[in-house]
Order: C-alpha cells, then sequence, then structure tokens
C-alpha cells in the first residue's frame, strides 16, 4: 500500500506543473500496477484490478441508487 503525506507535497504557490505531478505519480503507480498485474497471486492480481477500476469510476458506491424494474 501507498501512504500519502500531504506535507510532502509542495503547496499551490511553488510552481510545480500538473504534468510534473501526474509524471511523479505515473513513476510510482505505474510500476507497482505492473507488478500485481502479472503476479501468480490471486490476491495480488484482484488488487490491481482494484485499482485500475477505481481508476475508471469503478470505485463509486451504487448502493443508494434504486433500479426500477
Amino acid at each position: 500500500m501507498i501512504r500519502i503525506d500531504v506535507s510532502d507535497y509542495q503547496t499551490s504557490t511553488d510552481t510545480i506543473t500538473l504534468d510534473e505531478n501526474l509524471t511523479e505519480l505515473q513513476s510510482i503507480v505505474l510500476p507497482m500496477l505492473h507488478s500485481l498485474l502479472s503476479s501468480k497471486e490471486s490476491e495480488s492480481k484482484a488488487g490491481g484490478l482494484n485499482i485500475l477500476g477505481s481508476f475508471c469510476g469503478l470505485s463509486y458506491d451504487f448502493s443508494n441508487i434504486r433500479v426500477n424494474k
């Protein structure tokens, strides 16, 4: 798991751009995601799929949505 400390990130007054933040995030998350998805353990693959699904919006809580027949 990744633990993020908000104090490690620069404030909005700093000159870091969104592209630099995205590149930094990709350099951390993509290798971990690749490692999880290519693992032989089903729990690791499931964790990788959950992370990938959350990027696609699949972590949305659908329990409050009513479906009419």
